[in-house]
C-alpha cells in the first residue's frame, strides 16, 4: 500500500492510507539550528506478559514518578535507539535515606559549623 505526502506549510508527512493516531511532537534540528514539527503515529503496539504482583508494584513506582506504563517504555526505547545500549538507572531514595532526607527537610539533625577547623572537632578528626 503506498502512501501519500500531505503538505502543511514547512510541515511535511506521510500518512499510509490506513487509519492512523498522528502526534505532534516538536524537534530540534541541529544541523540548521531550527525547531521543527513532526506528526509522529503511535499506532504501534508492545505487548509484555509479566507477573501480576510485579505489575502492580511497577506501577504503583511509576505513579510516584508521575508516568505511565507506555511513556516509560518510549522512554526506554528513545534511550536505547540514541545510545545502542539498555540505559535506564532511575532510582528512589530507599528507607533510610528518604527518613535522612525528610529529617534533614524538617531541621532534626542538622550540625552548623562556624568553619572547616570546627567542622572537623565536631567529626573528631
Amino acid at each position: 500500500m503506498r502512501g501519500r505526502i500531505m503538505k502543511y506549510g514547512f510541515l511535511s508527512i506521510m500518512r499510509k492510507a490506513i487509519n492512523v493516531d498522528l502526534v505532534p511532537h516538536l524537534g530540534y534540528n541541529y544541523r540548521y539550528g531550527i525547531n521543527e514539527v513532526f506528526i509522529m503515529s503511535k499506532s504501534a503496539y508492545v505487548r509484555a506478559r509479566i507477573e501480576p504482583d510485579l505489575k502492580i508494584g511497577v506501577e504503583a513506582i511509576f505513579s510516584e514518578f508521575g508516568v505511565t506504563p507506555t511513556q516509560v517504555i518510549t522512554m526506554l526505547y528513545k534511550q536505547v535507539l540514541r545510545n545502542h545500549e539498555i540505559p535506564i538507572d532511575l532510582s528512589l531514595p530507599n528507607r533510610e535515606t528518604a527518613k535522612a532526607i525528610e529529617e534533614a527537610r524538617n531541621g532534626e539533625g542538622i550540625v552548623k559549623c562556624k568553619d572547616v577547623d570546627d567542622l572537623f572537632n565536631q567529626l573528631g578528626i
